[in-house]
């Protein structure tokens, strides 16, 4: 019941299901589809997860993002099973990547770590199992949230909407745009923000993504929809993510390279690897929405 309440009284609900009828609207065919995944993938499970790829999660939170998220040190074991890269996007903070870095966190012992020399990621190594780790960090800016993802240097202070973008760019990240047209996403109100996410890229050779965000399930979904829309309008990379705050909703959805990318065990610069091959649209994206329980399980209203 206190969930109800707690939806009822959002005050963004109206603008949700305004946009929500809106899209359907104007877009049918592609909500249509969209539902009729969401709904399948529901009640049969996830039936879009690459059976030979490497895989890379690309937006998701552990406990140094609060909000109740799962525990770093049961999800680096789980992910060490099928996922390659992992890109940890902590609200405001790389702490995850500092404590493995110099050892701090008790997980860091078990597994073999070496840090690269521009200090962007890091590969930890269990026997024959290795994952790169991006230093990145989701930014919750004045005007939404970017993903920003294998940067150097230090944070700014304030995360002003273009200064953030600017210092992602100067310090070799790629910024991805989480959960555009949602109310905490870029695009809210209106394109303006993705125009101007679009030439500072352009204006510093940066990598530029619009996310689908496989936590947005009705009505939310109107989300994914328009993002999947303006990444083909501007040219720009779509990548899809889980978003995932819980245990469960991790490895529901990222992308995948093929399997002739270089062994992770011996890429000489993970970041620039990673990001040429979404550059050059080379790599797929899997998708699996996020069941109403486990959305619940994670989102505040």
């Amino acid at each position: 019941m206190g969930t109800v309440n707690g939806i009822a009284r959002n005050p963004y609900l109206k603008s949700v299901m305004y946009r929500y009828v809106k899209t359907a609207l104007w877009h049918p065919i592609r909500m249509g589809r969209e539902h009729s995944r969401c709904f399948r993938q529901w009640l049969l499970g996830p039936d879009d997860i690459p059976a030979i790829a490497k895989r890379m999660e690309i937006h998701s939170h552990t406990h140094f993002s609060g909000l109740g998220c799962a525990n770093a040190e049961d999800i680096i074991p789980l992910l060490m099973e099928s996922i390659h890269i992992w890109s940890p996007t902590d609200y405001n903070t790389t702490a995850l990547f500092k404590c493995l870095a110099s050892g701090k966190l008790d997980l860091a012992r078990k597994y073999g770590v070496e840090v690269q020399a521009d200090r962007r990621s890091l590969r930890i190594s269990d026997g024959d199992s290795n994952m790169i780790i991006l230093r990145s960090m989701e930014a919750r800016t004045n005007k939404g949230h970017l993903g920003l993802h294998g940067f150097s240097g230090k944070p700014p202070r304030s995360f002003d909407y273009e200064d953030t973008l600017k210092f992602a760019f100067d310090n070799g990240a790629f910024v991805v745009l989480n959960h555009p047209y949602f109310w905490n996403g870029v695009g809210w109100n209106g394109n303006d923000s993705i125009d101007t996410a679009v030439r500072i890229a352009s204006n510093k050779n940066g990598l530029l993504a619009l996310e689908k965000n496989a936590a947005e399930i009705p009505p939310q979904i109107y989300s994914p929809v328009l993002a999947e829309i303006m990444a083909k309008k501007l040219g720009i990379p779509l990548v899809a993510s889980g978003d995932a705050h819980t245990l469960g909703m991790y490895g529901r959805a990222g992308i995948a390279f093929p399997l002739q990318m270089s062994c992770i065990a011996s890429m000489a610069n993970p970041v620039e690897e990673i990001s040429g091959m979404i550059r050059n649209s080379e790599f797929t994206n899997y998708f699996n929405y996020s069941t109403p329980k486990e959305f619940l399980g994670f989102f505040r209203f």
